[in-house]
């Protein structure tokens, strides 16, 4: 059986992830894994949105997965500004607020469980991409 680890990432960051996560995965077992690019909306379901990716994160700390409580708090910050930019139509801020959550999160490797950061990542450049530059 082979194992698909998915990514969705503009800038690719989420594709090293993934790539650490099969190399980590492939030296400790006999089920290989692939990695390679999903558009999140694949296993998603639905049109990707900015509440939906501020739930996400709720449910990241919920499950233990985030390390360090001033993260949780500022990005949740950064999260409920998203929401709002997006509720209100401004994109510039959208695009601005996500750009910094994607950085911050990619940025902490370590503070968050490797799966949960790249299913973080992959959800927020789902929600980003369709801003565009």
């Amino acid at each position: 059986m082979t194992v698909l680890v998915a990514y969705a990432s503009r800038h690719g960051a989420t594709a090293g992830i993934a790539e650490r996560i099969a190399a980590t995965h492939n030296t400790a077992t006999t089920t290989p894994l692939v990695i390679g690019p999903l558009d999140a909306t694949q296993w998603i379901g639905a049109t990707p949105s900015a509440a939906t990716l501020r739930q996400l994160w709720e449910q990241a700390n919920n499950a233990g997965a985030i390390h360090r409580h001033g993260l949780y708090v500022d990005e949740g910050n950064r999260l409920d500004r998203i929401v709002a930019a997006s509720t209100t139509g401004d994109t510039a801020t959208e695009k601005r607020e996500l750009d910094a959550f994607i950085a911050d999160v990619t940025n902490n490797t370590g503070t968050i469980d490797i799966i949960w950061q790249a299913s973080l990542l992959a959800y927020a450049q789902a929600v980003r991409t369709p801003l565009g530059p």
